[in-house]
């Protein structure tokens, strides 16, 4: 994946809503450029939908259960192979970030956080 970006939320809101409360599409272009669109319902049955979304996405293991689901669907078409090669490319993937970030590395210098 080369970078993310965000599709306008004015240029699509509510299209997507009819029957739901918020919805989150990931998706990678032909670039390999990981894309994303979020969108909400009005009040606090929207605003709790999407924080729900976000919070199963940033502290929940919603990325394991679905790499589960998508075990199970290469099992039960008996394409293990593909379900390995996912497995292998996220680990590629993986290590590619740590090899970006270490832990060393200083995201906002000491400096410019106010305290």
């Amino acid at each position: 994946m080369n970078s993310m970006s965000s599709r306008d939320q004015e240029a699509s809101h509510n299209n997507h809503l009819t029957d739901k409360s918020a919805l989150l599409e990931i998706w990678v272009d032909k670039e390999e450029t990981l894309m994303y669109n979020c969108d909400w319902g009005p009040g606090d049955e929207g605003i709790n939908a999407v924080s729900l979304i976000l919070y199963k996405v940033m502290l929940s293991d919603l990325g394991l259960q679905i790499l589960h689901e998508i075990e199970e669907e290469c099992v039960s078409s008996n394409s293990e192979s593909t379900f390995y090669a996912i497995q292998n490319a996220i680990r590629r993937y993986s290590t590619s970030e740590e090899k970006t970030f270490s832990g060393d590395d200083v995201v906002i210098p000491p400096d410019k956080i106010d305290l």
